[in-house]
Protein backbone atom coordinates (compact mmCIF):
# COMPACT_ATOMS: atom_id res chain seq x y z
CA UNK A 1 0.00 0.00 0.00
CA UNK A 2 0.86 3.38 -0.89
CA UNK A 3 1.47 5.61 2.17
CA UNK A 4 -0.61 8.06 -0.14
CA UNK A 5 -3.54 6.21 -0.16
CA UNK A 6 -6.66 6.99 1.59
CA UNK A 7 -8.29 4.66 4.32
CA UNK A 8 -11.34 4.85 2.53
CA UNK A 9 -9.84 3.03 -0.72
CA UNK A 10 -8.86 0.33 1.48
CA UNK A 11 -12.17 -0.79 1.99
CA UNK A 12 -11.80 -2.90 -1.39
CA UNK A 13 -8.29 -4.61 -1.97
CA UNK A 14 -9.79 -5.31 -5.49
CA UNK A 15 -10.54 -1.70 -6.81
CA UNK A 16 -7.38 -0.91 -4.96
CA UNK A 17 -5.96 -3.62 -6.96
CA UNK A 18 -6.89 -2.56 -10.39
CA UNK A 19 -5.71 0.89 -9.93
CA UNK A 20 -2.24 -0.33 -8.91
CA UNK A 21 -2.48 -2.40 -11.80
CA UNK A 22 -2.77 0.76 -14.19
CA UNK A 23 0.10 2.60 -12.77
CA UNK A 24 2.30 -0.48 -13.41
CA UNK A 25 0.42 -0.97 -16.94
CA UNK A 26 1.50 2.94 -17.76
CA UNK A 27 4.56 3.19 -16.36
CA UNK A 28 6.29 -0.42 -16.12
CA UNK A 29 5.69 -2.65 -18.98
CA UNK A 30 6.92 -6.38 -18.84
CA UNK A 31 7.09 -9.05 -15.53
CA UNK A 32 6.78 -7.85 -12.68
CA UNK A 33 7.73 -9.50 -9.59
CA UNK A 34 4.55 -8.60 -6.55
CA UNK A 35 5.34 -8.68 -3.43
CA UNK A 36 3.59 -7.12 0.15
CA UNK A 37 4.25 -7.24 3.55
CA UNK A 38 1.99 -8.53 6.62
CA UNK A 39 -1.42 -7.28 5.99
CA UNK A 40 -0.43 -5.98 2.40
CA UNK A 41 -0.03 -9.26 1.18
CA UNK A 42 -3.68 -9.89 0.82
CA UNK A 43 -3.02 -6.80 -1.70
CA UNK A 44 -0.02 -8.06 -3.08
CA UNK A 45 -2.30 -11.31 -4.15
CA UNK A 46 -5.46 -9.41 -5.21
CA UNK A 47 -2.95 -6.91 -7.64
CA UNK A 48 -1.09 -10.24 -8.63
CA UNK A 49 -4.53 -11.82 -9.66
CA UNK A 50 -5.48 -8.60 -11.22
CA UNK A 51 -1.94 -8.54 -13.03
CA UNK A 52 -2.38 -12.10 -14.80
CA UNK A 53 -6.15 -11.39 -15.84
CA UNK A 54 -5.05 -8.75 -17.59
CA UNK A 55 -2.36 -11.05 -19.56
CA UNK A 56 0.39 -10.11 -17.45
CA UNK A 57 3.89 -11.86 -16.60
CA UNK A 58 3.86 -12.60 -13.16
CA UNK A 59 7.12 -14.92 -11.77
CA UNK A 60 5.69 -14.58 -8.07
CA UNK A 61 4.44 -13.83 -5.32
CA UNK A 62 6.22 -12.87 -2.36
CA UNK A 63 5.01 -12.51 0.50
CA UNK A 64 6.54 -10.97 3.72
CA UNK A 65 5.76 -12.43 7.54
CA UNK A 66 1.91 -12.29 6.04
CA UNK A 67 -1.28 -12.25 8.34
CA UNK A 68 -3.55 -15.43 7.19
CA UNK A 69 -5.74 -15.13 4.70
CA UNK A 70 -8.92 -14.52 6.40
CA UNK A 71 -8.15 -11.40 8.40
CA UNK A 72 -9.43 -11.40 12.00
CA UNK A 73 -12.45 -9.94 13.12
CA UNK A 74 -10.64 -7.97 15.78
CA UNK A 75 -10.00 -4.17 16.46
CA UNK A 76 -6.38 -2.50 16.06
CA UNK A 77 -6.20 -2.46 19.85
CA UNK A 78 -6.92 -6.34 19.83
CA UNK A 79 -4.33 -6.74 17.14
CA UNK A 80 -1.51 -4.37 18.79
CA UNK A 81 -1.59 -6.40 21.98
CA UNK A 82 -1.67 -9.72 20.20
CA UNK A 83 1.72 -8.52 18.09
CA UNK A 84 3.14 -7.37 21.14
CA UNK A 85 2.18 -11.26 22.43
CA UNK A 86 3.35 -12.91 19.69
CA UNK A 87 6.68 -10.71 18.91
CA UNK A 88 7.51 -8.47 21.56
CA UNK A 89 6.86 -5.58 18.93
CA UNK A 90 4.79 -2.79 20.77
CA UNK A 91 2.66 -1.20 18.16
CA UNK A 92 1.88 2.52 18.89
CA UNK A 93 0.06 3.87 15.65
CA UNK A 94 -0.84 7.27 15.13
CA UNK A 95 -4.29 8.10 14.65
CA UNK A 96 -4.18 7.94 10.59
CA UNK A 97 -2.63 4.55 11.04
CA UNK A 98 -4.79 3.37 13.53
CA UNK A 99 -8.02 4.19 10.69
CA UNK A 100 -5.90 2.77 7.81
CA UNK A 101 -5.29 -0.63 9.92
CA UNK A 102 -9.04 -1.03 11.15
CA UNK A 103 -10.01 0.13 6.96
CA UNK A 104 -7.62 -2.61 5.80
CA UNK A 105 -8.95 -5.19 8.60
CA UNK A 106 -12.44 -4.65 6.66
CA UNK A 107 -11.26 -5.06 3.59
CA UNK A 108 -9.32 -7.87 4.32
CA UNK A 109 -12.55 -9.64 5.31
CA UNK A 110 -14.02 -8.34 2.37
CA UNK A 111 -11.73 -10.37 0.30
CA UNK A 112 -12.54 -13.21 -1.70
CA UNK A 113 -9.36 -13.94 -3.35
CA UNK A 114 -9.28 -16.58 -6.26
CA UNK A 115 -5.99 -19.14 -6.51
CA UNK A 116 -3.40 -17.48 -9.70
CA UNK A 117 -1.49 -19.39 -11.53
CA UNK A 118 2.19 -17.52 -9.67
CA UNK A 119 4.12 -18.96 -7.42
CA UNK A 120 3.75 -17.87 -3.92
CA UNK A 121 6.94 -17.43 -1.82
CA UNK A 122 6.57 -17.01 1.95
CA UNK A 123 9.14 -15.21 3.69
CA UNK A 124 8.41 -16.32 7.55
CA UNK A 125 9.90 -14.65 10.90
CA UNK A 126 6.99 -14.72 13.26
CA UNK A 127 3.29 -14.00 11.90
CA UNK A 128 3.46 -16.05 8.52
CA UNK A 129 1.04 -18.97 8.23
CA UNK A 130 2.21 -20.77 5.17
CA UNK A 131 -0.23 -23.33 4.85
CA UNK A 132 -3.28 -21.12 4.14
CA UNK A 133 -1.75 -19.71 0.79
CA UNK A 134 -1.62 -22.97 -0.73
CA UNK A 135 -5.36 -22.91 -1.74
CA UNK A 136 -4.56 -19.57 -3.63
CA UNK A 137 -2.12 -20.90 -5.95
CA UNK A 138 -1.65 -23.39 -8.90
CA UNK A 139 2.25 -23.34 -8.47
CA UNK A 140 2.65 -23.95 -5.35
CA UNK A 141 3.92 -22.26 -2.19
CA UNK A 142 8.07 -22.22 -1.23
CA UNK A 143 8.42 -21.24 2.47
CA UNK A 144 11.71 -19.35 3.42
CA UNK A 145 12.58 -18.75 7.05
CA UNK A 146 14.38 -15.39 7.39
CA UNK A 147 15.91 -13.85 10.54
CA UNK A 148 14.54 -11.26 12.65
CA UNK A 149 11.02 -10.41 14.33
CA UNK A 150 7.88 -8.81 12.15
CA UNK A 151 9.07 -5.60 11.82
CA UNK A 152 12.78 -6.38 12.60
CA UNK A 153 13.26 -8.38 9.21
CA UNK A 154 12.93 -5.59 7.21
CA UNK A 155 15.71 -3.33 8.42
CA UNK A 156 19.88 -4.24 9.07
CA UNK A 157 21.27 -6.61 9.83
CA UNK A 158 18.63 -9.34 9.12
CA UNK A 159 17.00 -7.25 5.76
CA UNK A 160 19.83 -9.24 3.74
CA UNK A 161 19.10 -12.26 4.68
CA UNK A 162 15.04 -11.79 3.61
CA UNK A 163 16.47 -10.04 0.30
CA UNK A 164 18.41 -13.61 -0.72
Amino acid sequence: MLTTDPARDLFDLEALARRYADLLDRRLPGPVLVAGFSGGSLLAHALTAELVARGREVPACVLLDPVGVRAPRRRVKALAYGLLARTGVRLRPDRATQQRMATMAVGARRYRPVPVPVPIVVARSVLARPERWGPLTAAGVTVVDVPGGHESMLHPPHAGGVGR
